[in-house]
C-alpha cells in the first residue's frame, strides 16, 4: 500500500470530480489517498510522507491555473522524487483531430517546461460545459466557443468525461506504484 498525496485546481468542479473518483479508485487498489485543492493556499502541505503524487489541472483561456503552476513550481524538487502524475482537463480533449492532439500535447508540454514537473504519466480529459454555474457574460462566451460541441442549447450542464479513460488513468498509477 502506498500514501498517494492528489493535488488539483478546478474552476467549475471537473477537475475535483476527476480527482475525487481518482482518489477513489486508488483506494480501492489499496492505497491510501490525500485529496487537496490547491486554491485553499492557506494549507501547508508535507510532502515528505507520501510516496506518490498526482496533479491535475484545468485549463481556462488557454492557461492552467497560476495557483496550481506555482505550486508545483515550489516543491517540483519532492514531486520529482517520487512517482507523480499530471493531468489536464480541457475541451480541446473532446476533439479527436490531429490538430487538437497537437494543441492538447502543446498544453501539457507548457506546464511541465513552466514548473519542471517530470511526471511518469500524462494525460487529458475532456471536461464539462457547466452552464449553470457560469454568469451572463460567461455564458454567452461558452455558447459561441462551444457551437462545435453543442447544439447551442444552455440550459443544462454538458459532461464529456470518459470516466472509463479516468479509470484506466488510476489503475495505470497504481501499477506504476508497485514496480
Amino acid at each position: 500500500m502506498s500514501k498517494v498525496v492528489l493535488l488539483y485546481g478546478s474552476s467549475e468542479g471537473q477537475t475535483e470530480k476527476i480527482i475525487q473518483n481518482i482518489s477513489e479508485k486508488l483506494n480501492e487498489f489499496g492505497h491510501k489517498t490525500d485529496v487537496y485543492d490547491l486554491k485553499n493556499s492557506k494549507i501547508k502541505i508535507d510532502l515528505s510522507g507520501y510516496d506518490g503524487a498526482i496533479v491535475g489541472a484545468s485549463i481556462h483561456v488557454g492557461k492552467h491555473q497560476k495557483y496550481v503552476v506555482n505550486y508545483v513550481d515550489r516543491n517540483v524538487e519532492r514531486l520529482n522524487q517520487i512517482p507523480t502524475a499530471f493531468f489536464t482537463v480541457n475541451l480541446t480533449a473532446h476533439d479527436k483531430s490531429e490538430e487538437a492532439k497537437q494543441n492538447v500535447d502543446k498544453m501539457i508540454e507548457e506546464f511541465l517546461t513552466l514548473t519542471k514537473l517530470e511526471p511518469e504519466m500524462t494525460k487529458a480529459f475532456p471536461g464539462a460545459l457547466k452552464f449553470s454555474r457560469y454568469g451572463f457574460i460567461k455564458r454567452l462566451f461558452m455558447k459561441i466557443i462551444s457551437k462545435k460541441l453543442t447544439d447551442g442549447d444552455t440550459s443544462e450542464d454538458i459532461e464529456f468525461t470518459d470516466w472509463v479513460e479516468v479509470d484506466e488513468f488510476a489503475k495505470k498509477y497504481s501499477e506504476l506504484l508497485y514496480t
